[in-house]
């Protein structure tokens, strides 16, 4: 089962498992995003990008995520063997 992408603010605190007072202080403080605009859902995919940037495992260009390795190697020119 597919982990659901949008979450509710209950969600994102039992997700980051952080109290709700928690969570309104990092997004004020930039550490996770606000909501999507016009909504009241957070995307779970941006808020471990900024996990990943808070953490040092993501810098610009890198490749971190395991399904963009994947990719990324699916992708890559095969070398030939010699």
């Amino acid at each position: 089962m597919t982990p659901q992408r949008l979450l509710t603010r209950a969600e994102v605190c039992a997700y980051l498992r952080v109290a709700p007072s928690t969570l309104a202080d990092w997004i004020k403080a930039g550490r996770v995003p606000k909501p999507l605009p016009g909504t009241e859902r957070w995307d779970r995919e941006a808020i471990d990008v900024a996990l990943d940037r808070l953490s040092g495992l993501r810098r610009e260009g890198a490749i971190i995520n395991d399904r963009e390795a994947r990719k990324a190697r699916f992708r890559a020119p095969r070398s030939s063997a010699a």
